[in-house]
């Protein structure tokens, strides 16, 4: 281990010399809390790196300088949950004693040694996080590196996959009369056809992929038609929801009552148990020093049954009913389409993947049925006069369709 990590180690947990083990340093131990807190809400490594360095904080070696590596480094430490870790690296032999790190699968952590800063939860979501946005490719010499993989921010850039299976860039194409801009996406494969045919001519072959850009706005055409056709017309069904609603609502006078009866049924029980404690006292059979502690706690628990009884009594409620009106708007809202536009919340939750299977035929892997659903369109026509038609036939699970297009499933289509 060099100095500056010794150094940086002994900064963020500093050993007592009287008991000699670990504590906290406060001010790290609140930085490395403030990393995982930005990196669970959402930000990247590089933008936490950067907020760190806007409000000033130190990293171990006392420096307020940080980069995407070291918020990476403390992301995956396990150290922050109370383990050792063992086995990270060896020596490839005794005369170079060079040193080769192991895999993070083969790494062995026991648990103390350290206090604990990050809960197991937040650690496993952000390291979730972590894993999704790397890829792990080996190269011709046989070792294995790690790559960022940027995560796309817009819904489309999501859900877009060639059938070559290559990502669909997003590019922007030009701006409208009203300044707003038009987008278009791009398989990258095709992105990099002249790269790819110098390959070719380099011994190297690599296949061509020959699907042109598709512009958003068929994409939202599309999936306008998508959901009138396999969603229709749902007022009916929301509407009779909020029937549902109001007649299962349960005021809070009732949720009261029964409140007030289950704390008069454990008194009730706790009595029992004090009279059968009574009895088998006078039987003989239990001492009296357990006899009366017993019936000490049996006291307390009643008595902190009725003081919560008193409570629940003196509170103010009220017992009118759910504002139907308000509910039965804001679901109706949700269910119409503005402009023709279907909601992006909409898309991203019951979308999993569109795929260009040639430049006027798509399919579409829905997410509406426990068993993934795949619906097929088809485009006609050039910019403002497109038309779009959908397959009378919807089908489930991977395959090919007529045509001989096999679609490529992601791999879990329920989150």
């Amino acid at each position: 281990m060099s100095r500056n990590r010794i150094k940086a180690f002994i900064q963020r947990f500093p050993r007592n010399k009287l008991t000699k083990q670990f504590e906290i340093d406060p001010d790290q131990a609140e930085t490395v809390k403030m990393i995982f807190d930005l990196y669970d809400s959402g930000m990247g490594e590089t933008l936490v790196a950067k907020e760190l360095t806007r409000l000033g904080r130190k990293n171990g070696v006392g420096k307020v300088k940080w980069d995407a590596g070291k918020v990476s480094k403390i992301i995956k430490r396990k150290n922050y949950l109370g383990y050792t870790v063992y086995c990270q690296s060896y020596s490839n032999n005794y005369l170079e004693q060079k040193r080769i790190k192991r895999d993070e699968s083969e790494f062995v952590y026991v648990k103390g040694g350290f206090p604990q800063i990050i809960s197991e939860e937040q650690y496993e979501r952000c390291n979730a996080i972590r894993r999704s946005r790397t890829k792990r490719l080996t190269d011709e010499k046989g070792r294995t590196r790690s790559f960022g993989v940027q995560q796309a921010q817009n819904v489309w850039g999501r859900k877009m996959r060639c059938r070559c299976g290559s990502p669909m860039l997003r590019h922007r194409w030009r701006t409208n009369n009203a300044g707003k801009p038009i987008y278009g996406y791009e398989c990258k494969r095709h992105h990099d056809t002249p790269r790819i045919r110098l390959q070719n001519e380099q011994g190297n072959p690599t296949p061509i992929c020959e699907i042109k850009p598709v512009g958003q706005s068929k994409l939202e055409l599309m999936a306008s038609k998508i959901f009138e056709r396999v969603w229709g017309d749902q007022r009916e069904i929301v509407l009779q929801t909020c029937k549902m609603l109001d007649a299962c609502y349960k005021p809070d006078a009732d949720r009261r009552a029964d409140l007030m009866k289950a704390k008069d049924d454990s008194i009730q029980l706790l009595q029992q148990q004090l009279d059968d404690l009574v009895v088998v006292r006078a039987r003989g059979e239990i001492e009296q020093d357990k006899f009366l502690q017993r019936t000490i706690e049996i006291q307390q628990q009643m008595e902190a049954l009725r003081q919560s009884k008193a409570q629940i009594a003196s509170e103010d409620y009220n017992p009118g009913r759910l504002d139907m009106e308000a509910i039965e708007a804001a679901l109706c809202e949700a269910v119409e389409m503005h402009d023709g536009l279907v909601s992006e919340d909409f898309i991203d939750l019951f979308v999993s993947q569109v795929t260009p299977l040639s430049d006027s035929r798509f399919a579409w892997c829905l997410d509406f049925s426990p068993q993934p659903t795949v619906a097929f369109l088809n485009l006609a026509g050039q910019r403002k006069y497109t038309t779009c038609s959908m397959d009378s036939k919807l089908h489930f699970g991977p395959f090919a369709d007529e045509e001989g297009h096999t679609i490529p499933f992601p791999g879990s289509l329920r989150q």
